[in-house]
């Protein structure tokens, strides 16, 4: 998370690869927005269509998910702005 919201897209790519935890939904919503920074737009449409089989419903709270989990706005809204740049509509 830390490379990320510090702009280093590849190397959070490269940890987010390496994450064991590929059962939690949060890690794929992580990945597609670290992906669509790194411009792997493949992988993070890989990662969006898993939300969309496994936890629809997280899709489509994503910004009241996202606001309960991370304090800062401008941190949501990047979160945000990376998961639209993967494909997904993000509602206001």
């Amino acid at each position: 998370m830390c490379s990320y919201f510090m702009g280093d897209f590849s190397q959070a790519a490269m940890w987010i690869r390496k994450s064991p935890v590929l059962s939690n939904p949060i890690y794929h919503v992580l990945a597609a927005a670290m992906f669509s920074e790194d411009k792997d737009k493949a992988a993070a449409e890989r990662e969006l269509a898993w939300l969309d089989k496994n936890q629809p419903d997280l899709l489509k709270n994503m910004r009241q998910d996202l606001s309960m989990r991370l304090m800062r706005r401008q941190d949501v809204e990047f979160v945000l702005g990376s998961l639209s740049k993967a494909g997904l509509e993000v509602a206001d």
